[in-house]
């Protein structure tokens, strides 16, 4: 399966597929910055460390790594208890819409500050 993440080189911005047999086939050290938004829930819990892990291999010393729109269990969970939503807002905001036919827009996980905080910190970030 393959997956697209966006990666800056030299101020450039390039649109990076992820394959989980190839990995992003960078060198190490090479990237300046990397800009996750919405990514890191569409892949499995296997695949979550895996991708953190080779973030780490493919970024400089001193590069940058934003992660943006994870979806936090648990705000969904108090919108669900609380009756800020419906039972179709809840599914899409626990499981994606699926919208596309690749299963792209699936979520696989979600996280919340601390889980995501010890992710990272595995990896040395």
């Amino acid at each position: 399966m393959r997956y697209a993440v966006n990666y800056y080189h030299h101020r450039i911005l390039f649109h990076l597929t992820y394959d989980e047999q190839l990995g992003f086939n960078l060198p190490a050290r090479h990237v300046q910055s990397i800009v996750a938004t919405s990514a890191l829930q569409h892949y499995s819990h296997r695949l979550v460390d895996i991708v953190i892990a080779e973030w780490w291999r493919v970024l400089d010393i001193g590069a940058t790594l934003y992660i943006t729109n994870l979806p936090s269990l648990h705000h969904m969970a108090s919108a669900i208890l609380q009756n800020h939503v419906n039972i179709t807002q809840a599914n899409i905001m626990v499981f994606g819409e699926a919208s596309n036919s690749t299963g792209s827009d699936y979520n696989f996980v979600g996280f919340d500050s601390q889980s995501i905080s010890a992710r990272l910190v595995r990896h040395v970030f």
